[in-house]
């Protein structure tokens, strides 16, 4: 029987003190270079801050960039993001992923962003097909339903959006995340050209 997997995703605000890009050299930093920059003598609330590795028991490397890197680093096949991660980031990219915005600004982003997690929080994202762009060889993944396990019960996914994504041996490519009703308006134009081309 194939398993399935359930996680949580939480988010996590840092103060403005602790944030990476505030000292040059520590933004991007990596696990690895964690012990010598504490050597420098970095005080420990500034520690905290620091992205660190586990020792291999989840995290082989750990790293902080912007939500937009990540998803450009998927793109060009570098890391793989699986469907319901891209979206996440998708969505936090629309908020804070402008990393010159002044203070006063990152703390209304940061509001905007809490506001709509607290609605966004209780969707259950669980990807299923429901149809194939023959154009670019990508599947349109809905996002609505919550997955068979919760099936009967009131809890649901996102209504609005849709994942598109090439799977080359399960590994998803190509991937982006559009509008639901926007993909359906173009595959019902596309259904409607070609009857109307098999008609002449």
């Amino acid at each position: 029987m194939p398993k399935r997997f359930a996680n949580q995703m939480y988010l996590y605000f840092l103060e403005q003190d602790e944030l990476p890009g505030d000292r040059p050299g520590v933004a991007g930093m990596t696990g690895n270079d964690r012990g010598d920059e504490v050597m420098k003598g970095l005080t420990s609330n500034k520690v905290s801050a620091l992205p660190s590795a586990d020792g291999g028991a989840e995290i082989q490397e750990a790293e902080f960039a912007p939500a937009g890197e990540w998803m450009q680093r998927a793109r060009e096949g570098k890391i793989i993001l699986y469907p319901p991660q891209f979206l996440l980031l998708h969505i936090l990219a629309e908020y804070l992923d402008n990393t010159a915005i002044s203070a006063r600004h990152l703390n209304l982003a940061r509001r905007q962003l809490t506001k709509f997690a607290g609605l966004f929080g209780p969707k259950i994202i669980s990807p299923v097909g429901i149809m194939f762009n023959k154009s670019d060889g990508r599947a349109v993944l809905g996002l609505d339903k919550p997955g068979p396990e919760l099936a009967g019960t009131p809890h649901f996914g996102d209504l609005e959006r849709v994942v598109l994504a090439k799977f080359e041996k399960g590994v998803p490519r190509d991937v982006e995340v559009r509008w639901r009703e926007e993909v359906l308006d173009e595959k019902r134009r596309q259904v409607e050209e070609e009857r109307n081309t098999a008609k002449i």
